[in-house]
């Protein structure tokens, strides 16, 4: 979590990538990195909330028990493909049940009028 998290904090703004980092906060359990929240904006100019954790197994509390339902899921075996995913939006095939799923990202929708960035009028 801490290389996903430096790399966060390097590319906050950076456009060049498939999401340009607008934000990100640690979640820490224990004075342990459990987890990140990350604000992002889309090519598009829409909001999204991610949240990346340790892939939670079948009887351990997950964030959707925390009522944050992601719309999307994805899964991954370790940090370089989270960032691949962050940097050129590249998913790997893998499920929550896989062992080798380490590392989830769910993506949330932004709630009320945070889902756009707008500009202001001229």
């Amino acid at each position: 979590m801490e290389t996903i998290y430096d790399w966060l904090l390097h590319n906050i703004g950076n456009e060049g990538n498939y999401l340009t980092i607008l934000n990100v906060q640690r979640q820490l359990a224990n004075n342990e990195l459990d987890g990140l929240d990350v604000m992002a904006r889309t090519k598009d100019f829409k909001v999204i909330n991610l949240f990346i954790q340790p892939t939670i197994k079948q009887d351990s509390v997950s964030d959707e028990g925390k009522g944050r339902t992601p719309k999307e899921d994805y899964f991954f075996g370790e940090p370089g493909q989270v960032i691949t995913y962050l940097s050129e939006g590249k998913t790997i095939d893998l499920t929550a049940d896989s062992a080798s799923a380490h590392i989830h990202i769910g993506i949330l929708e932004p709630v009320g009028n945070a889902g756009s960035v707008s500009f202001p009028p001229r």
